[in-house]
């Protein structure tokens, strides 16, 4: 292999007009070649090779092993790619720990860095048995580059099993339990040194042990005084003073910082064991004893050291955000347990104040990420995982944990009264108070003490507030109205205010889009926690509301907003069925807007309530043919655009509309959508598209308008193809076969000698699936026989004349009725529920009334057998339909019954609205 060339051929990669040309020649040219590989990595090393050849290099090294290491056996063999020489791979295992090691930049380290991880995740232990004795050489020298390589080399390791079960860590732990000793040794010794090398090498070091114990502790692997020591160097690290050399003017910088890393990570590791392993009774059995020795000798001690790191940040020193959360999540962690808690106590009030006040205020940082992109700031504050590490997650947490503390919650809420009162042209302040308010909402609710004023505390402090100059403050009170719909409002002006004023924000053209967003909410959250109390004040607004909330969603994304016209249709029906054509319009343009966007296959939960909610529409005005009409122009739009884009992740949604839009009439543009179905079944060969999801429209097309189905021939054409492609190949399963022949049946029963020419391609599919194994559903075969009986009964003279046929060639000849009743005798016992019991007793009574030459020899040799075979069928349907009977009657007793209900509360509740909707 011609290196300089190699070399040029690589640098080429990154020049736009030479890079195709590069590529195809290294991955035609130098890929399948021996040595490749092998070449590439000592470029990567070579001191005379500049840093972006060595970059160029190590990424396309990198590449070459994630793609080329190993086979893929979920592809096909045609498909498969070209793998690395069992020669060049022993070469890089044997080279590749000591190229992390003698290499100084850090993105040519972290590429090879992955590459390791690839290769051990291929061929540890098996193929790399030598790897554990070479990290330990390199783990007992002085030399810190070499150190560094086997830190890194252990980390990735650990990340490979990280989530592994306890069984599957044990070649892992095995190599690491020796290395652990020498791995706390280290960090001892790196811990006064304060230099960015060392600060790093002591972060690699307590990252593997963060991976090695974060979701199973093996003790076995770490005795209890060996972990022990861990624990008390992880205190150590956070004790530790970060130098003054750090700069901390920029928050978002020292963040970042190594210094800061090292102890985030160190607290994590505190944080993580008490949570998991050292909180006694909240433990697995298997931590008990653990946890009860954590909690006497290390609770105490962390909680100490979490408070210092609090106390600092109260003075205005910096703490990084990430510590801070940590620090509040172990101590909501402890406060459960009132031998912490003794500590935590005196400390509280403080906290709550100076740390716990401020970190749920609206700070800078919302206010610029609200005026630059707003739609950015709902989504950061709804988004799940930006609460993982939030330190005002973890604040709001102790404050709720600390409060439910005897003693605790009085203090605190005079705090919030006093800011509220006190501080009033102090925004910021205000929008603390009331969240902190709102955290501790449903604790005010239920206690006996506070819930009757909590009405009193929302009038006098909250509700004014819907309309601040600030907005944030009125997102606040919306937020906090929202968290306290569970109140007992007793005065009916309070509940009316609240609804109003709510309503009044959403509904305001010109308010800011999170301020809507909170006062949707609260609307669902009072629909949802009132009832009756709120439908009363809610109900005027119903088709002002439902629109806007629509708007909300198309512009916001916010998934939880979906819940707010869900609930709106459930509540409001009569509300709704007006105002059905306007709300599935917006239904509509929001579908479209979002699936065209580039968020599409982020929002695919929001995107599928819309069709739930349209569907939930089509429900409630299927009984008004006008209001019907006027949605499926809309209904329709959706459906073509999943079809026309074949979106296959929409498909069982948009049937499921389409089953709702015919299930009355069949209108000219729901024809075209049959066609749509048929083009997109077999464009996928029934593996996109299964054929038993569609046999209930397939049902509906061919029997709500029997006249236009037969109207174009190509539609019972289309019917029959798709039901012969799934007859013919038996790999397709035995359900969607049995839902195949349900559709011929459907067919041949609805269209009779409608479908005439057809018949002959009916009964050769049929016969021919019944000279095939059955294997699977026992429903499928006495399906098969349905068929042919109803082939004969609607279309008597030419089914038995090809029947007839067909029995000729049978060994020996039989009668045409033959085939039939042969197995109507074979499968007497496996016609189950009341039409396929009917539909064998049809069939005897089809061939009883046949001329004695034409019926089938079984009638004639054992007419016994046949007659006790029908009555069992009669008895058989005669318990099939009382148990349909009941099933109805009971069905209809639970629909009595609810309306019972709803009267009764109706009764009880007494008050305006109260009255005859139900009755």
């Amino acid at each position: 292999m011609d290196i300089e060339k190699l070399k040029q051929a690589l640098v080429a990669t990154t020049v736009a007009e030479e890079q195709k040309q590069a590529e195809q020649y290294l991955q035609t040219q130098c890929l399948p070649v021996a040595g490749f590989a092998p070449t590439l990595l000592r470029i990567i090393v070579d001191p005379s090779s500049d840093a972006t050849l060595a970059v160029i290099a190590v990424t396309y090294f990198k590449n070459t092993v994630m793609k080329h290491w190993k086979k893929d056996d979920e592809l096909p063999e045609a498909e498969q790619q070209f793998v690395l020489s069992d020669e060049d791979k022993a070469f890089v295992r044997e080279n590749i720990v000591d190229a992390i090691c003698n290499t100084s930049t850090i993105t040519v380290r972290n590429q090879l860095c992955y590459a390791v991880q690839t290769i051990a995740r291929c061929d540890f232990p098996d193929q790399w048995p030598s790897l554990p004795a070479k990290v330990a050489g390199l783990l007992h020298t002085d030399n810190a580059a070499h150190m560094l390589g086997a830190f890194l080399v252990m980390y990735k390791l650990s990340k490979i099993y990280e989530y592994k079960r306890t069984n599957e860590r044990k070649i892992l732990l095995d190599m690491m339990q020796p290395l652990m000793p020498v791995l706390f040794e280290r960090l001892n010794q790196l811990g006064p040194n304060d230099s960015d090398e060392s600060i790093f090498l002591q972060k690699i070091i307590v990252k593997i042990l963060y991976c090695l114990t974060q979701f199973s502790l093996n003790l076995e692997f770490i005795k209890e005084d060996q972990f022990d020591g861990w624990l008390n160097a992880c205190r150590q690290v956070l004790l530790h003073p970060v130098p003054a050399s750090v700069d901390t003017s920029d928050p978002d910088e020292a963040e970042r910082h190594e210094h800061w890393k090292l102890k985030k990570w160190a607290a994590k590791v505190l944080e993580r064991t008490f949570e998991r392993y050292g909180a006694p009774g909240q433990v697995e059995s298997g931590y008990a004893e653990f946890a009860q020795r954590f909690l006497l000798t290390h609770s105490i001690p962390c909680v100490e050291v979490f408070l210092q790191q609090l106390a600092a940040r109260q003075t205005g020193a910096f703490v990084s955000n990430r510590v801070v959360h940590l620090a509040l999540s172990f101590l909501t962690t402890g406060v459960s347990h009132s031998h912490v808690w003794k500590v935590i106590k005196p400390h509280f009030l403080s906290l709550s104040e100076h740390v716990i006040f401020p970190l749920l205020c609206h700070t800078e940082d919302d206010e610029a990420m609200w005026e630059d992109d707003v739609e950015e700031y709902i989504r950061f504050k709804y988004d799940i995982f930006e609460d993982l590490n939030n330190p005002c997650n973890s604040a709001a947490s102790l404050l709720i944990a600390s409060c439910k503390r005897k003693d605790m919650i009085q203090p605190v809420l005079t705090f919030i009264i006093q800011t509220l009162v006190g501080r009033t042209n102090e925004p910021v302040a205000v929008d603390g108070a009331m969240r902190m308010a709102g955290e501790l909402a449903a604790q005010l609710t239920q206690s006996k003490k506070y819930k009757k004023d909590c009405e009193k505390l929302l009038d006098a402090h909250v509700i004014p507030r819907l309309t601040h100059e600030s907005r944030f403050v009125r997102a606040r009170a919306a937020c906090t109205l929202k968290q306290f719909t569970c109140t007992q409002f007793n005065t009916p002006r309070i509940l009316k205010s609240v609804v109003d004023g709510v309503v009044a924000r959403m509904l305001t053209p010109d308010e800011e889009l999170p301020v809507k967003v909170e006062a949707a909410l609260c609307v669902q959250y009072m629909l949802d926690e009132q009832d009756e109390k709120a439908c009363d004040f809610i109900k005027p607004h119903v088709a002002q509301i439902i629109p806007n909330v629509l708007k909300l969603i198309s512009t916001t994304h916010v998934e939880e907003l979906c819940g707010v016209v869900d609930e709106m249709m459930d509540k409001f029906m009569d509300e709704v069925v007006p105002a059905a054509s306007l709300i599935a319009a917006e239904l509509s343009d929001l579908f479209l807007t979002v699936i065209a966007s580039e968020q599409a296959d982020e929002m695919t939960p929001t995107l599928m309530s819309v069709i739930s909610t349209l569907a939930n529409i089509l429900d409630v005005v299927d009984e008004h043919k006008e209001i019907m009409v006027a949605v499926e122009g809309s209904v329709l739009r959706i459906i073509k655009a999943v079809f026309l884009t074949a979106n296959i992740d929409y498909y069982d949604d948009v049937l499921m509309l389409v089953q709702s839009l015919i299930s009355t009439q069949v209108s000219v543009p729901l024809w075209d959508t049959f066609m749509d179905i048929y083009n997109a079944f077999m464009a996928g060969n029934n593996s996109v598209m299964i054929f038993a999801d569609i046999t209930s429209v397939l049902h509906l097309y061919i029997t709500t308008d029997t006249e236009q189905f037969l109207a174009r021939p190509e539609r019972l054409n289309c019917v029959l193809e798709m039901c012969k492609l799934v007859i013919e190949d038996m790999n397709q399963g035995d359900d969607n076969q049995l839902a195949a022949m349900k559709v011929l049946e459907i067919l041949v029963l609805e269209c009779g000698r409608g479908i005439q020419e057809a018949i002959p391609l009916i009964l050769t599919l049929t016969l021919n699936r019944m000279t095939k194994p059955f294997e699977g559903l026992s429903e499928l075969q006495p399906m098969c026989c349905c068929v042919l009986v109803a082939c004969v009964f609607m279309v008597e003279t030419p089914s038995l004349a090809i029947l007839g046929q067909c029995a000729m060639h049978a060994t020996p000849p039989q009668k045409a009725l033959d085939l039939i009743a042969n197995q109507l005798v074979h499968l007497n016992n496996k016609f189950e529920g009341v039409h396929g019991r009917k539909m064998a007793i049809l069939g005897w009574c089809l061939m009883l009334r046949q001329s004695a030459e034409q019926r089938p020899n079984a009638i004639g040799y054992d007419p016994r057998k046949v007659l006790e075979q029908c009555i069992g069928l009669f008895e058989g349907l005669q318990k099939a339909m009382k148990l349909q009977a009941e099933a109805l009657d009971e069905s209809d007793s639970e629909e009595e019954s609810d309306g019972e209900d709803e009267d009764d509360e109706e009764e009880m509740g007494g008050g305006a609205g109260g009255g005859g909707k139900g009755k």
